[in-house]
């Protein structure tokens, strides 16, 4: 029977208070009190809800625009009604709060709660709790989930940038505990609306783990992670198979910064898409440019074979047979990838320091198993430069500044066997045995055979670099290098490995198989080398032993010959080596010294002067007014530079201020040679310690004095005009140049394409003598 007292429920509300009691299995109804026991969110633990995004600064107006999101961290649907939303400042002062109406959270999915109006809000936000919180700080602030007396999530938020939602890192599972660490906080990249950056009711964008857009603590200052870019971090060591600890304790990476970055975010692995470890810490990471990076299995020097102090840990196992490494950041960027062999037992992998970049360390045959011991006694370099590798180039290839090219092989007449010692005296045969190479042709000399019979050679110049030489260069090969064991040989290019007889001796180059050049005697002098006639110096006329003569010259120790030098000429006999018998040594055999026959003295050779034409001879810079830190001046200081554009002799070079008056001829028993592109400095003074530091190759003019203003110059050949220049005013200690774009005599006589020099010279002033000019700046 139902009772009709006053109060008494009718049989309609009782049906719905059991309904409503289904709906709220955490609820009890106590029957003598009429009240529910455990409030109305009873069973919500700490964590079931995670704060993971909050737009505190919203673009424009900030009233009716904040909100912030929240996470369902449990496996059940959560009813958010009876809960409180609490905002305050960072200390906790000025608390506002909101106690939530109805609405149900599915477990994984996100609410967005506004501070606005239900009926204003907009289409991402769920539920408006309209003014009650006011306005978020936009400075720093707290925002708290509260179910009676429990913090169900408590987040401290940094100062948010203006238009962008300060998001929990999103390369993570939302975590209320992980959510306290701000520097797993980042500001949004993302735009969602327009002027605004954000996720709402969406997963967050990865912060990198630290990287990227994250936060780092720098001196107990949050900043902004400044993440690597593509080759700015690469592998450089591995330790696979360490045999002074067990592999658990002992493996380690070791990468190389190119550039100044923090390592927060840096993702390791064997494949892009699965990366095994982030490098993360809340202190910023920072490495600067050339830093060495250690990733190791054990941080303790005592357990993990005596490494230096490792950057971070290592969280996975190498593999010992050959795998793959990847670096790169959270957002995807690959750092570096490398794939390696087969690793030794107790030696690290290392990468050749000639090839320490992202595409360079890409060969496998660049890498190469280490020598040096560290700690316990295995073999690498961790932290340290890494060795050189032997690394054979391809067949018919070398290394020229790192990079592989082409041998320049040598043939029949590029190099021309021109002097050689049997029979030293100063020091024993097989300390002091040498032979001297002309080359005649630019070539490499690897793979060249040195031996004493065709077909059989004894040594071979092996290197993986391209041993180049250029015309004109004479090399010495020499038993020993040691200047005390040899005799003291002015110059030693390489070694050889076999004796040379003094009698019934022979020499001979070649290179696979084929004959550069052989050369024989019957005897030899003691302590004298047997020296090539210059005027012979090819593979034909080296045979022919009359073409031969006993050094004169003292080297060394005091045994004869040339090594690395001229060879006089045999048979002069009026002892000035220049073949014409006058004793001058001018080599135009009239006798005077003054060289006016048009000939010169090439080598210890003869020949005739081969003088500038009209445009091949240009005046490229001039210094009309050295300071040289205030130690020089004009008289001594005082140059200018010529530059060629065919072979030619400056012998017989006019110079004067003023065409066709000449003040000075150049004259030279020795030819004044100059290749093409090439530069000549003529100065006042040739002496370095006078002039203020000019090449030791300047010409002197002694008698020209260039003006500082309202100043010309001119260089002529024989009564004709070669090229002038004139300038208007001059800088002290500051050399005028012109342009390289204009070295022709047309266009320097234009002011606009010189400029004053900036690179300093000897005692500091102002040039690039006998150097290459610098561009100048636009007009």
């Amino acid at each position: 029977r139902v009772s009709t007292f006053p109060g008494a429920l009718r049989p309609a509300t009782w049906a719905s208070l059991v309904a409503a009691l289904a709906l709220a299995p955490a609820c009890s109804l106590n029957l003598n009190t009429g009240e529910t026991e455990g409030g109305p969110c009873a069973g919500i633990l700490p964590g079931d809800l995670v704060i993971t995004e909050i737009m505190a600064n919203p673009p424009g107006a900030d009233s009716g625009n904040e909100w912030f999101e929240v996470y369902n961290a449990g496996t059940v649907a959560i009813s958010l009604e009876g809960m409180v939303l609490a905002t305050a400042r960072e200390d906790g002062s000025s608390e506002k709060t909101h106690e939530m109406g109805t609405l149900t959270l599915e477990p994984g999915d996100y609410v967005v709660l506004g501070g606005v109006l239900d009926d204003l809000k907009a289409s991402y936000v769920d539920y408006g709790y309209g003014s009650d919180l006011g306005d978020l700080r936009n400075t720093a602030g707290e925002l708290r989930i509260e179910c009676g007396d429990e913090v169900i999530d408590r987040v401290l938020y940094a100062e948010p940038e203006d238009g962008q939602s300060r998001i929990f890192d999103g390369g993570v599972a939302p975590d209320a505990v992980a959510n306290d660490d701000q520097t797993r906080w980042c500001d949004s990249e993302i735009e969602f609306a327009e002027g605004a950056a954000g996720s709402p009711g969406a997963a967050n964008e990865s912060c990198g783990g630290g990287g990227g857009n994250g936060m780092c603590d720098e001196a107990g200052t949050l900043r902004p992670v400044v993440s690597p870019g593509a080759g700015e971090l690469i592998f450089t060591e591995l330790m696979a198979n360490p045999s002074a600890v067990g592999d658990a304790e002992g493996e380690w990476i070791e990468m190389q910064a190119l550039a100044d970055f923090d390592l927060n975010g840096v993702q390791l692995g064997n494949v892009l898409e699965d990366p095994r470890q982030v490098l993360d810490a809340s202190a910023c990471m920072q490495v600067e440019a050339g830093d060495f990076v250690l990733v190791a299995a054990e941080l303790d020097p005592s357990v993990n074979g005596g490494l230096p102090t490792p950057d971070a840990q290592l969280d996975f196992s190498l593999t010992n047979g050959g795998s793959t490494l990847v670096a790169s950041t959270a957002a995807g960027t690959v750092l570096d990838e490398i794939s390696y062999a087969a690793v030794g037992d107790g030696s690290s992998t290392s990468l050749d320091p000639d090839f320490f970049d992202a595409s360079g360390n890409d060969d496998l045959a660049v890498w190469c198993r280490s020598t040096l011991p560290y700690g316990d006694g295995d073999a690498g370099s961790p932290r340290a430069e890494n060795e050189q590798c032997n690394i054979p180039p391809p067949e018919g290839m070398c290394f020229e500044g790192g990079s592989l090219r082409d041998l320049v092989a040598p043939s029949s007449g590029d190099l021309v066997i021109s002097e050689f010692m049997p029979n030293p005296s100063a020091v024993g045969d097989s300390d002091g045995e040498w032979f001297e190479v002309t080359v005649i042709n630019p070539v490499d000399l690897n793979g060249l055979e040195i031996g004493t019979t065709l077909g059989s050679p004894s040594t071979e110049l092996v290197a993986e670099a391209c041993l180049s030489v250029v015309a004109g260069d004479r090399l010495v090969f020499a038993r020993d290098a040691m200047a005390a064991v040899n005799g003291n040989l002015p110059q030693v290019d390489h070694l050889f490995g076999f004796a040379l007889s003094n009698s019934g001796g022979a020499l001979v180059l070649e290179y696979e198989g084929g004959l550069i050049d052989q050369v024989s005697w019957s005897s030899s002098s003691d302590g004298a080398a047997t020296s090539l006639d210059p005027g012979s110096l090819d593979p034909i006329s080296n045979d022919d032993p009359s073409n031969y003569c006993d050094a004169v010259d003292p080297y060394g120790d005091g045994d004869l010959g040339t090594p690395g030098g001229a060879n006089p000429v045999c048979g002069d006999g009026d002892g000035d080596g220049d073949g014409d018998g006058d004793g001058d040594g001018d080599g135009d055999g009239d006798g005077d010294g003054d060289g006016d026959g048009d000939m010169c003295n090439d080598g210890g050779s003869p020949r005739l002067v081969d003088p500038p034409m009209a445009g091949e001879l240009i005046i490229t810079e001039y210094m009309p007014d050295p300071d040289g830190s205030g130690m020089v001046g004009d008289t001594d200081g005082e140059w200018f530079e010529v530059r060629a554009s065919a072979p030619l002799d400056l012998n017989g070079l006019e110079i004067g201020r003023t065409f066709p008056t000449v003040q000075y001829t150049v004259t030279s028993s020795d030819c004044l040679s100059l290749g093409a592109g090439e530069f000549a400095v003529l100065a006042r003074n040739a002496v370095m310690a006078d002039n203020g530091g000019l090449p030791a190759s300047a010409i002197d003019y002694n008698t020209v004095n260039l003006v500082q203003s309202d100043g010309s110059l001119f260089v002529g050949h024989a009564g004709s005009l070669l090229d002038a220049v004139s300038w208007s005013s001059s800088t002290t200690g500051t050399a005028r140049q012109l342009d390289p774009d204009f070295f022709d005599a047309t266009a320097n006589d234009e002011e606009m394409n010189w400029c004053p020099a900036t690179m300093s010279y000897g005692l500091g002033d102002l040039g690039t003598p006998a150097d290459a000019n610098e561009e100048c700046p636009p007009p």
